[in-house]
């Protein structure tokens, strides 16, 4: 008879989803006036490009989903003047390019860097898949019964399984994208995550209806595909999300009897 049970199995909740920073691009390469521009968001000062610069500019984004951007200009004799850029749709990390030429004249467009989570969409498999991630060999005379205890530390780690997928990981704050996955499963088991947990689990075994017995760690895994917005295009990227570990004993033959099947201990 064998019954495994779990001793403590903690959760803490992860850290929310946060936005993004949006960047501008000033171009004045083409710019013939001496004065500075100076750019702010609302009160803040986000960045000052000097005339024949080209500097990149980095602010948060407005929730609701409007950027008002001031630019003020100042120099001897003339009067400083606001002008408002509206960023209308934009999503996280978005990428404005701000060009003038030697007729004061600009010109602006927004193009979408990084990856949008707002429209995020997680389909999970049914099944998880499981691994043997270590074995030991516990044995145990006719006519006595004993627990065994054992922990083992899981990271409830989140990685994308497609080649494809992984060089775009590499081009984008892959962190918005794994929390927001994270979050959509955690509201899907209704259950909250922390980085990593140690869990404790304990199996009794009696020796007289198994004398030997493999008992072992099995991990298991989430597989699903995430529907996201990366660089402006829809994209589809699959992932495998580490859930949990559970204990199992497996029987094991005497030693003295062949036993095709046994696995190899690691």
């Amino acid at each position: 008879m064998v019954r495994i049970a779990a001793l403590a199995l903690l959760f803490v909740q992860t850290a929310g989803v946060f936005a993004q920073d949006a960047t501008i691009r000033v171009d004045r390469s083409d710019d013939g006036f001496l004065f500075s521009r100076t750019f702010y968001q609302g009160d803040r000062l986000i960045g000052t490009i000097g005339r024949g610069e080209i500097k990149d500019v980095v602010f948060q984004p407005d929730p609701n989903g409007r950027v008002i951007l001031t630019e003020r200009i100042y120099a001897v004799g003339i009067v400083e003047r606001n002008f408002p850029i509206f960023m209308d749709n934009y999503n996280p990390g978005a990428f404005l390019e701000l060009k003038y030429n030697d007729k004061q004249e600009r010109t602006w467009k927004v193009t979408n860097y990084g990856v949008d989570v707002r429209n995020l969409k997680v389909n999970l498999e049914p099944q998880m898949q499981e691994k043997e991630i270590s074995s030991e060999i516990v044995e145990t005379p006719p006519g006595v019964k004993r627990t065994v205890k054992r922990s083992r530390t899981v990271e409830h780690s989140l990685s994308i399984t497609d080649t494809t997928a992984g060089e775009i990981e590499k081009k984008v704050n892959f962190g918005v994208v794994s929390a927001a996955i994270r979050g959509r499963i955690e509201s899907s088991r209704n259950a909250a995550y922390k980085q990593s947990e140690t869990v404790e689990q304990f199996a009794e075994i009696d020796g007289s209806v198994l004398p030997r017995a493999r008992v072992v760690w099995v991990e298991r895994t989430m597989v699903g595909k995430a529907a996201v917005t990366i660089n402006s295009v829809p994209t589809e990227m699959p992932f495998a999300f580490r859930e949990s570990l559970e204990l199992r004993v497996l029987p094991l033959a005497p030693a003295n009897q062949a036993n095709p099947g046994t696995i190899e201990i690691r």
